[in-house]
């Protein structure tokens, strides 16, 4: 049975809600509002399952390195006993960094009764000017067991059973006693993802070399795509001098391999991860700021890191499932591409025209639409095409003059424009929510394209409300991220944008 499960619908979106964030604005959107919520204190959802689960928790590795431990994709939990099983989320809406950071592990660890067996820590970008993520990550291990290990990063906003967010932090936590864990990196995904993505698999493999469980699952965050500063240009999404669109799409290419700035290169990172890690199931996000994409931080145990990919390793008794849905329909409209570049992610002609210009054309947009705020238009219309059986949706990231850029490699000489609306984003994450809860899971993991957060606004919480129906009472974090990436044995590594996705055990 397929794990991955993809559901292509499609409708439109109404940029005028907000999400409690007022109007989201060049003004407003650096700030990225306080909240999305229906203001909620930030107590601990705590969950204790039931039912039967009995794998070790291995405290004695270098997780630095790695350790053991395993999540699979075959079984539901209903024959294990869930006594044994501990998971609660926590959060903080405080604005200082170390008493965040404080708050959210003792809101998340106060209803665990045992060491917990690792901790993933997800924050918004604020803390960065508000006492830096040094002292927010100090502030956790205030609390924090020593030696529990830690992973996660930055995101956009996230959603838990407390409700809707894009200031704050949060946390799960697990402790399951038949679950060997191990943390591992993988250096500089920019500048060699391939290399990062050997160091990362080849430390958990071994780490996991001895572990007696036999389902793994691998949780991944690593920097996402940001726009740089490029000498002559500032930090701009739209050029439209075709000369300065060259000029720029070189100064790109350069500040990917001397500063490690620009596209993220995740889609070569989690490819790589596929083939060193081919029986795992692996699931991650791209961390990213407040949508302005200028900087992202990942965390792994005591440390900040900013370009580098972090790692949770888990083999257990336990399996996963990995579901996948997008609100997007096809238009019918399809672009025959005769000339790219940049690692084949920039559309330089279509149709043997300068690629901008056609696509204009084709969407009927007057050339003066195009602004720094681009994103809030074409990601209604993102690209898209089918490979290996996967629908691969494209945000448009920057018109360079006559070239398209594009965040990830297009495979195809073919792509499609496709269409959302408000009502089909919605409907994609209420549909994985009833998808992912038949496995009766015992925890949930989300990752979901940011760009969503400002589409929907406050009409987020109709999908909310149903999604917490369906999840049951089940602990569960979804954060909003710049890519989304999963590989399964059963679905091939993929890189997307503008989709809805959830992992369990169960």
């Amino acid at each position: 049975m397929d794990c991955v499960v993809e559901v292509v619908e499609f409708v439109g979106w109404d940029m005028s809600t907000d999400l409690n964030l007022e109007k989201m604005n060049s003004n407003t959107i650096d700030s990225f509002s306080d909240s999305i919520t229906k203001e909620k204190n930030s107590e601990t959802t705590k969950i204790t399952d039931k039912g039967k689960n009995t794998d070790t928790y291995n405290s004695n590795s270098n997780y630095n390195s790695a350790t053991n431990s395993n999540f699979d994709s075959n079984s539901s939990s209903n024959s294990k006993s869930d006594s044994d099983f501990e998971a609660s989320v926590g959060m903080s809406r405080k604005w200082d960094a170390r008493k965040a950071g404080k708050e959210v592990a003792e809101n998340t660890l106060k209803k665990l009764n045992h060491k917990p067996s690792f901790f993933l820590l997800f924050s918004t970008i604020h803390y960065e000017k508000h006492g830096g993520f040094q002292e927010f990550l100090n502030g956790v291990w205030d609390i924090l067991p020593e030696g529990t290990p830690l992973i996660g990063g930055t995101v956009a906003g996230f959603m838990n059973p407390e409700g809707c967010y894009t200031r704050g932090a949060s946390a799960l936590a697990v402790y399951y006693p038949k679950m060997d864990v191990a943390v591992g990196i993988g250096k500089n995904t920019r500048k060699n993802p391939k290399k990062a993505a050997k160091f990362l698999s080849d430390s958990l493999l071994k780490s996991h070399k001895e572990s007696k469980y036999s389902h793994p699952l691998l949780l991944c965050y690593m920097p996402g795509g940001t726009v740089p500063q490029l000498f002559g240009f500032g930090r701009r999404k739209v050029i439209k001098s075709g000369f300065g669109g060259k000029i720029s799409l070189n100064l790109l290419d350069q500040s990917i391999k001397l500063i490690q700035m620009g596209p993220g290169r995740e889609e070569e990172v989690i490819e790589s991860l596929g083939v060193n890690l081919k029986d795992w199931y692996i699931f991650g996000g791209s961390s990213m700021d407040n949508l302005i994409q200028a900087r992202s931080y990942q965390f792994s145990n005591h440390e900040i890191r900013q370009l580098d990919i972090v790692g949770l390793g888990i083999k257990s008794d336990l399996e996963s499932k990995i579901v996948t849905t997008y609100g997007l329909n096809k238009t019918g409209k399809k672009l025959h591409i005769t000339k790219k570049g940049l690692r084949n992610c920039v559309l330089k002609e279509i149709d043997g025209k300068p690629a901008t210009k056609e696509f204009l054309k084709r969407i009927n947009w007057p050339e003066d639409y195009l602004d720094d705020r681009l994103y809030t238009k074409t990601f209604y219309y993102p690209l898209g095409y089918e490979y290996k059986g996967v629908l691969r949706p494209q945000i448009i990231g920057a018109f360079l003059g006559d070239n398209i850029a594009c965040g990830y490699s297009i495979k195809t000489n073919e792509v499609e424009i496709l269409s959302a609306s408000g009502k089909s984003l919605l409907n994609a994450m209420v549909d994985a929510s009833q998808q992912i809860s038949t496995f009766h899971p015992k925890i949930i993991v989300g990752v979901a394209c940011a760009t969503q957060l400002e589409t929907l606004g406050n009409s987020i919480y109709q999908a909310f409300d149903q999604i917490k129906n369906h999840l049951n009472g089940k602990p569960f974090v979804v954060g909003f991220y710049a890519g989304e990436e999963s590989y399964s044995p059963q679905s091939p590594a993929k890189q997307l944008y503008d989709s809805f996705n959830l992992t369990c055990l169960h």
